[in-house]
């Protein structure tokens, strides 16, 4: 089964919460505009606190920067 957790609310260089709802910059148009997949994991990383500076991540590096963290709403069954 899939495993899942919920993560803190992301939010802008204002403080302002990312979302649809709030015209936020889009993933798609960042990829776009030339930012790579890893770079912009590695946006989300630092933002929530995983990694120490904003460098770029590989989805298949995701994995490596949860463990030992336990998390709210994964069930390890």
């Amino acid at each position: 089964p899939p495993r899942f957790a919920h993560h803190p609310l992301l939010t802008d260089d204002k403080g302002l919460k990312l979302g649809k709802r709030m015209f936020s910059e889009a993933i798609s148009k960042r990829r776009v505009a030339g930012a790579s997949g890893a770079a912009i994991i590695g946006e989300a990383a630092h933002a929530l606190g995983l990694i120490d500076r904003v460098e770029p991540v590989s989805a298949a590096d995701v994995p490596r920067l949860f463990e030992g963290i336990k998390l709210n709403g994964v069930n390890d069954d």
